[in-house]
């Protein structure tokens, strides 16, 4: 949010300013709509997360010896559990924009 802060010149109304929320909210907004077509990284972190981790196991297990037998859904460990929390998190979001997709 620092950088869009500094892009849309949020320091001219402050930070706590409501037109700096208005101003966010618009600069997410798409380009169609009317906003610049920014998505927030916070919003995404668990998408990426997840993502890359969907991108990288195989190459991982392939390429580096300790990784041969590496099951994310099966390793031990706090970070390992994290990201399990988070699929199951992005599953439950899919799973209720499909039943709004087949109710449009």
């Amino acid at each position: 949010e620092e950088a869009l802060y500094t892009l849309v010149g949020g320091a001219r109304v402050g930070r706590n300013s409501p037109r700096w929320r208005v101003a966010v909210q618009q600069a997410r907004l798409p380009v169609r709509m009317g906003g610049m077509g920014l998505t927030s990284a916070m919003d995404i972190r668990e998408a990426a997360w997840v993502g890359t981790w969907a991108l990288v196991t195989r190459p991982i297990r392939e390429l580096h010896e300790p990784f041969r037998d590496l099951d994310v859904a099966l390793a031990p460990g706090e970070r390992f559990d994290e990201l399990r929390e988070a699929h199951k998190r992005l599953r439950a979001v899919r799973d209720q924009v499909g039943k709004t997709w087949r109710e449009w």
